[in-house]
């Protein structure tokens, strides 16, 4: 993976992966600059430098950010593990050349991941040092870096910066002005730690977490000139201990979205101040927020804490962006669909959102899955094929491909015990005589449902550096006598798919569609998976990943389409959610869930005295229970109606049939027509009463 770029945001480089960051890159590797990459400590890759008291040195890209203007502000955030006797100093290019920060990193030998901010407000970036580079990492012994972050800012507001004579906190701001909402969403509240002041959410519940409302100078950025497609905006913040806790901005997008939301950054238990950065291509900041406000930090739930918040004009658009992962949902089937390519038994899913592999997007913005997966992985670019025009130079730009060539479509389904996949590929050529599964035509997918629980909740084991317990590849050709390719945790190599897979490959008139069913056990590897069961701790969503491969007859593959990650690093795989609710048309029916499932009949009279339910998990069934003795529903009139007379109808009612609630009764009360009934006797005509067993 050295050679790749790794996915970031930001005038950023994770080191051990690549030495070509975000906006950044190594340079002068050689000689006292040498590093050593791929190294791997306490779940972090990271660099050393090659010989004790070497030296690191980046350069910033110049057609972004070179020749600041004095006064721009700067931090330069470092990311290094807390070894012995180490001392790490920072030279960059200044407004006056080469200039050495006063400040500089001791280490400690605390064995842990930290991370230091060198502020500046001086620099200039004008490729002053050795090997033209802009910032220089200096070193007495031996340093371990995980990666090296720019943050030039123009606004900021740093919070709880000041302490009054009161010993009361208030902001330093320049440009950024934090409006004091008395709601119970606005509440804040300033925290010591660290030798300085943190701001989170002080909500009277902690389970629903807050917002920080914020509102910039209308002199700086505003509306009129709206959109902004050339803003990054940096949180500083501490790491704290619990994963599955999370920051986020959310801006003003109008007139898509007032309260647009970016990534989220999780806590991973560092314990120490670092930085993340937005890249903001669709802002309007045109104060429609709350108080006239143009953004908001959004704390997940109370426990991670911000420093300051600091925004940055850059000259041009940003970056296609490489962090929005793609997620995706497996839709449970009431009925096994047969492997035959015939898609029928898919057709309920039609109007679901189904994942489609593109060779590009016209918006130009550009953020589309494949044009990010093509950034992250040279691999994937496809090269020139017979009727293309003049080869892919850039996969964001139509004239370059063949229209009759290569996009996809994907649904995926499940049942207690197997994994479906419905796949339509329109390909123009269809090759499957390559000698490996990258020189064939046909669909993969990665998988990963291996995870740990951190306070009862599931988190994801990302950056695995082998395919380990839980973890696997797929690959399957586009024709019925190869079934396919797998690696796991046994078969890093791979071998073939055992014959439990199933596989159905039909070829159409522009392409083929592909149907497989894979048996779960086969994939979860033994670990505890309760798909999408309320509560459970290990109801986790699967890192996941999907491709389409195109080989064509014009060398070792002409490149592949993917959707959810890049490669088989799986720390930049999607999440693959699993919905246990049958999304099928079977009648008039209510199926309960955090959210019901309805159709052609729906649950009302929620709030009513009498009709409010609670929503249970029991026995890995969503489930109601009656709070207040009953629960209403309304058909829908384009199917009964009080002027149709239904002299036979079947109500079935699915329950839970247990000994802990022996000599329990219910029944169904309906509107009847029945001539001898009037007023509520009509209303509410009884069934026979039902009573509750001892079985489960």
């Amino acid at each position: 993976m050295a050679s790749g770029i790794v996915a970031a945001q930001g005038v950023s480089i994770d080191l051990g992966k690549t030495t070509q960051g975000r906006y950044m890159k190594v340079v002068g590797n050689s000689g006292t600059g040498l590093i050593q990459d791929v190294i791997k400590i306490k779940g972090e890759y990271c660099a050393k430098n090659a010989a004790a008291g070497n030296a690191m040195h980046f350069d910033v890209a110049d057609d972004y950010f070179m020749n600041f203007a004095a006064g721009t502000y700067s931090l330069i955030n470092v990311e290094y593990y807390d070894s012995l006797a180490t001392t790490i100093g920072l030279q960059y290019s200044g407004q006056g050349g080469a200039t050495t920060h006063p400040d500089v990193i001791t280490t400690a030998g605390t064995g842990k991941w930290m991370s230091f901010s060198f502020f500046m407000a001086d620099v200039k970036f004008n490729n002053d040092l050795a090997n033209s580079a802009d910032i220089k990492l200096t070193c007495v012994g031996t340093m371990f870096v995980n990666a090296v972050k720019v943050i030039p800012f123009e606004k900021y507001i740093d919070f709880g910066k000041i302490t009054n004579p009161d010993n009361s906190k208030t902001d330093d701001a320049d440009g950024i002005n934090r409006i004091n909402l008395t709601g119970s969403d606005g509440l804040m509240r300033y925290v010591d730690t660290l030798g300085t002041t943190l701001m989170t959410s002080d909500r009277a519940d902690p389970t629903k977490g807050g917002y920080a409302y914020l509102n910039i100078d209308d002199a700086y950025i505003n509306g009129a000139t709206a959109p902004w497609s050339n803003v990054f905006i940096t949180l500083e913040y501490l790491d704290g201990p619990d994963p599955n806790k999370y920051l986020r901005v959310q801006y003003d997008a109008s007139p898509i979205n007032k309260n647009l939301s970016t990534e989220s950054v999780y806590g991973r238990n560092w314990n120490c101040l670092r930085t993340y950065s937005f890249e903001i291509n669709n802002g309007f900041f045109n104060n429609l927020g709350a108080a006239s406000g143009d953004m908001r930090i959004h704390f997940g739930h109370p426990g991670l804490f911000v420093n300051r918040l600091m925004i940055m004009k850059i000259p041009k658009r940003p970056l296609p962006s490489t962090v929005r992962l793609a997620n995706h949902t497996a839709f449970k089937f009431l009925d096994t669909p047969t492997m035959d390519g015939n898609l029928v038994d898919w057709n309920w899913l039609q109007s679901r959102n189904d994942t489609m592999l593109m060779r590009y997007d016209a918006n130009n913005f550009r953020t589309d899955e494949f044009y990010r997966t093509w950034l992250l992985n040279s691999a994937n670019v496809p090269v020139v094929e017979a009727g293309e025009a003049g080869g892919v130079v850039d996969p964001g730009v139509p004239a370059a491909w063949d229209p009759n060539d290569l996009t996809g479509m994907i649904r995926i389904g499940w049942d207690n015990t197997k994994l479906y996949f419905a796949v339509q590929v329109k390909d123009n050529v269809l090759d499957v005589s390559g000698a490996s599964w990258d020189q064939k035509d046909g669909f993969g997918f990665y998988f990963d449902v291996g995870h740990t629980i951190v306070n009862n909740k599931p988190v994801a084991m990302r950056d695995d550096p082998a395919f380990v317990l839980g973890e696997h590849f797929i690959f399957l050709p586009a024709s019925n006598s190869d079934l396919g390719f797998w690696k796991h945790s046994t078969s890093q190599t791979g071998e073939a798919l055992p014959v439990s897979v199933t596989k159905s490959v039909v070829t159409t008139a522009d392409g083929y569609i592909l149907e497989a069913s894979i048996p779960l056990s086969l994939l979860t590897d033994g670990i505890a998976w309760k798909p999408d069961s309320l509560n459970n701790p290990d109801n986790f969503s699967p890192l996941f990943a999907y491709m389409v491969n195109d080989a064509d007859n014009v060398g070792a593959f002409s490149g592949r389409l993917m959707y959810g990650g890049h490669s088989d690093d799986d720390e930049f795989w999607g999440q693959l959610g699993f919905v246990p609710i049958p999304l099928a048309d079977k009648g008039m029916m209510v199926d309960f869930g955090p959210v019901n499932y309805e159709n052609f009949m729906t649950q009302v009279e929620k709030t009513s005295a009498d009709g409010a339910v609670k929503q249970l998990d029991v026995h890995e069934k969503k489930c109601a229970e009656l709070e207040k003795g009953y629960a209403y529903f309304d058909v829908s009139d384009a199917i009964l109606s009080a002027d149709k007379q239904h002299r036979r109808l079947l109500v079935s009612v699915e329950y839970l049939d247990s000994a802990s609630v022996a000599g329990s009764q219910f029944r169904v009360q309906y509107n009847s027509s029945d001539p001898t009934l009037v007023g509520v006797a009509a209303d509410y005509k009884d069934t026979p009463w039902i009573t509750v067993g001892n079985t489960k």
